[in-house]
């Protein structure tokens, strides 16, 4: 829910943003058929099943925040600019710096936005060739302008600690003659339809090989002699608005701006599947003028092209997204057409995802067969973590502490992934039938060193620690963890320390609390019970249940 009030939200100052620059950058005086076009550009935006990966994946919630504070920032950078001759110095101030704020903060969300905004910027102030009258603190926008598009050039992922070193394929050439190859196989999947997918979008992953070379020259060909031709067709004013010619020259033009973000002439990190994150902040910000100027432009060429076409647009788009975010938020379902798609050139990627996601739905022997497929495609360190996880699952303690050590000794993980490979490993030592505590208790440890904060390995470390008789340090990492989460084990383990420590109004609460999580937990109801005998007894009761 939170994801698409999000993109409700998004939708919603695009189309502002929308209105607002094109009104600006046009020389006819604002009108209805403007904030109508707008609206159709904020429309097909929101609709695009471009969108759909971003409203549907929690992970990808940044990217929203970062195109909502980029249009914040173009949207008040564009009011001063207009409005300088009519503000007062403190006005100007305060615009600047509400849309330097806005700026800042598209970065903090996403660094990889910002190449788009920065371009927009530096258009209006190199448009209005005033950026020194009664404006000073454009020099701001510069500067950070500057900075962000070295930012820009490398995308950050979803945690501070994690980054990926290349952004941008370098290899343009071989881009855009796949993405020209793009746009004529997609009409092909539009005509004959492929077994089981049927959908609009459907890009070319992977390199060329050299008769796909020769076929894209000849596709960049065909591209340019139709879109001029079109072009050419709808600004002759003799031309007939409902010839035929003219409505295939539309048509030819709407479709281009429909596939415009899923060419992946820049593609960011690995090919995705259907879709691309980092696609999606391009289209949010030159998506919705790009659609408003040409709707502007065919509502004045002809207002019958314009009720056929765009309307029929926003359908298929809003048909496309309904199929697709059920696929995107199925991962089993998803991965497995990705799987079944690639079939001719085999993605490891797209099998270890596919193993992940039975992993999580309990698919073990399905799991096994995806995550060998791509062992043997990409021996990474990240697969190898995810079969660790699988002989976990399956009750092979042995071997999946092999696969852990190596996905440890691979290179490829985070920090946080690092992280979570000690934890498992801790895990699994201590379901040893002679496991050693202290080499669970030093694993645990490595754990928080690399990712301190991680509440379940300070509550399993807590646990470790009370087992071993090291009450004090254990009662720091249970209190810290529980701050962040809580669970039967946890209490149970607190009231067994204070338990220790003759607290017993505080281990009996703790105790309750372990049952709530729980109902008819055997170990809680018998440390509670203990409790009540601590008169007949010479010392605190604790059982080892923790």
């Amino acid at each position: 829910m939170l994801q698409v009030i999000s993109h409700a939200v998004l939708a919603f100052v695009a189309f502002l943003g929308t209105k607002t620059l094109t009104e600006n950058w046009s020389t006819e005086r604002p009108s209805p058929s403007w904030t109508s076009c707008a609206a159709l550009g904020a429309s097909s935006f929101a609709v695009h099943p471009l969108c759909v990966q971003v409203v549907c994946w929690s992970s990808c919630l940044p990217y929203i925040w970062s195109a909502t504070l980029a249009w914040l920032s173009l949207i008040a950078f564009d009011v001063a600019l207009e409005n300088r001759k009519n503000q007062r110095y403190w006005q100007a101030l305060l615009l600047n710096l509400v849309s330097a704020i806005a700026f800042f903060g598209a970065t903090l969300c996403k660094a990889v936005v910002l190449f788009f905004p920065v371009l927009l910027t530096l258009l209006r102030v190199t448009k209005t060739n005033r950026t020194c009258d009664k404006l000073p603190f454009e020099v701001v926008h510069w500067l950070l302008a500057l900075r962000s598009g070295l930012w820009a050039l490398q995308a950050a992922s979803d945690s501070p600690e994690e980054v990926q070193t290349t952004a941008v394929q370098l290899n343009m050439v071989n881009n855009f003659l796949r993405a020209s190859i793009s746009v004529f196989l997609y009409l092909w999947r539009i005509i004959i339809p492929k077994e089981g997918l049927g959908m609009l979008f459907y890009p070319v992953a992977g390199g060329l090989t050299s008769w796909q070379i020769q076929m894209g020259y000849v596709a960049v060909g065909l591209l340019v002699c139709l879109t001029l031709s079109s072009i050419a067709i709808l600004g002759n004013k003799k031309s007939s608005r409902l010839s035929s010619s003219s409505i295939f020259g539309a048509v030819w033009i709407s479709y281009l701006a429909l596939l415009f973000p899923c060419l992946q002439l820049i593609q960011h990190g690995d090919p995705v599947w259907l879709a691309d994150r980092y696609g999606f902040l391009p289209w949010a910000l030159l998506g919705p003028p790009l659609v408003c100027i040409f709707s502007r432009k065919l509502l004045q060429w002809s207002p019958p092209l314009l009720l056929a076409i765009c309307p029929l647009n926003l359908l298929l788009l809003g048909l496309q997204s309904s199929r697709l975010c059920e696929h995107w938020r199925n991962g089993v379902q998803l991965w497995s057409f990705a799987v079944a798609a690639s079939a001719q050139e085999p993605f490891p990627a797209f099998h270890h995802q596919l193993g992940v996601s039975l992993l999580a739905s309990g698919r073990t022997d399905e799991a096994a067969v995806a995550l060998q497929s791509a062992w043997h495609g990409r021996s990474d360190a990240l697969t190898a973590k995810a079969l660790g996880r699988l002989e976990a699952e399956k009750g092979h303690v042995k071997k999946g502490l092999q696969w852990l050590r190596t996905a440890l000794d691979r290179p490829g993980l985070s920090t946080s992934q690092a992280a979570a490979t000690y934890h498992d490993m801790a895990v699994l030592e201590s379901r040893l039938k002679r496991p050693k505590l202290q080499k669970i208790l030093d694993l645990y440890n490595q754990s928080l060193q690399l990712h301190p904060d991680r509440p379940l390995t300070q509550e399993h470390f807590g646990l470790a620690l009370a087992v071993a008789g090291r009450h004090d340090e254990a009662l720091v990492y249970l209190q810290k963890a529980e701050r962040v989460r809580s669970s039967a084990e946890l209490q149970n383990g607190l009231g067994a320390i204070y338990s220790a420590r003759n607290q017993v109004r505080k281990a009996s609460r703790h105790f309750r609390e372990a049952l709530k999580l729980r109902p008819n937990w055997k170990e809680a109801m018998e440390n509670l019970a203990a409790l009540s005998d601590r008169k007949d007894r010479k010392g605190p009761v604790v059982t080892e249940h923790m």
